[in-house]
Order: C-alpha cells, then structure tokens, then sequence
C-alpha cells in the first residue's frame, strides 16, 4: 500500500496577484518576521460530495507604509479545489471535518508559498518566502470573526424587527 492521503488537492485557480517592490528596499537591512501577515479563507462542500472548494486570500504589508526594510506589498488570491476519498487509501488516518479544513489552507497556503517564491525571485529586491503560520490560531481567529458577524447580524436583525 502506497502512503497516499486520502485528502487530494485536484487543481486550483490562480485568482489575482499584485506585487509591489519596494523602491525604498535596502537588502542588508530585511528583518524576518516584521512583515504585515493576513489570511483568510472561505470552506465549501459540494452536497453529496466528499469535493472542497477553499479560496484563499494572503496579503503581506497591504496598505503598510513601505520602509527600507520591507521588500515587498504583496497580494495573492488563489481557489484550490479537493476530494477526499477514504477509498485512496483504507489503512490512511480518517481526517475529522476540522482537520480537513486545517489540511487544505495548508495546502492552499503551501500553494501561494511557491508561487510567490517562484514570481520574486526574479525581482531586484529578491525571492519573499511566505512565512510558515500558525494554522490552529488562524482557525481560532477565523472561527471568532464569524461568531462576531453571526452575533451583529442577529442584533441587527431584532432591531429591524422592533
């Protein structure tokens, strides 16, 4: 029996992407980790279905004021598209819902890792390696924005009603 997963990424789209360099730019003086990280991501299911569809979205000093030591303004938006079939593999760890959405941003994100690394290193401020994140903090992040919006909606809703 081969190692496959049972969780296949099937193709993805490559929806936008915006790279600024940064003119400012001085190399000697790049710290890692002081660049401005955001993430987020959608999760859908086909009905009756084991596909996902995921769009995610990373940007990295979007609006941030360029300094000398940030290379670039960067904007990736890419859909990745997966099946999960238990049929793969019988003998391979049977993933819970949460960790099928963990597996796919991780495999989504390693997507825009690549793709970034790939587009920079041809330019003059260098290749910009996105950093590798911490997947259950964005989860708990993603999980407390929307009990926000369920919770605003659902207030703004019983003032209409009033």
């Amino acid at each position: 029996m081969y190692p496959y997963c049972n969780l296949q990424l099937e193709y993805y789209s490559l929806d936008s992407l915006n790279i600024q360099a940064n003119d400012a730019f001085e190399p000697g003086k790049y710290a890692e980790f002081n660049d401005h990280l955001d993430c987020d991501f959608d999760f859908f299911k086909k009905e009756d279905e084991e596909r996902f569809m995921m769009p995610v979205s990373i940007a990295v000093n979007a609006g941030s004021e360029l300094t000398e030591i940030i290379p670039y303004s960067l904007e990736i938006k890419l859909t990745a598209f997966f099946k999960h079939d238990p049929d793969i593999n019988p003998d391979a760890v049977k993933f819970s819902p949460p960790e099928i959405v963990q597996n796919c941003f991780m495999a989504a994100y390693s997507l825009a890792r690549v793709i970034l690394d790939d587009v920079t290193s041809k330019s003059r401020n260098g290749r910009y390696l996105l950093p590798l994140v911490d997947v259950a903090s964005i989860m708990k992040e993603k999980n407390r924005r929307q009990e926000e919006e369920t919770a605003s909606t659902e207030e703004a809703n019983i003032e209409h009603q009033l």
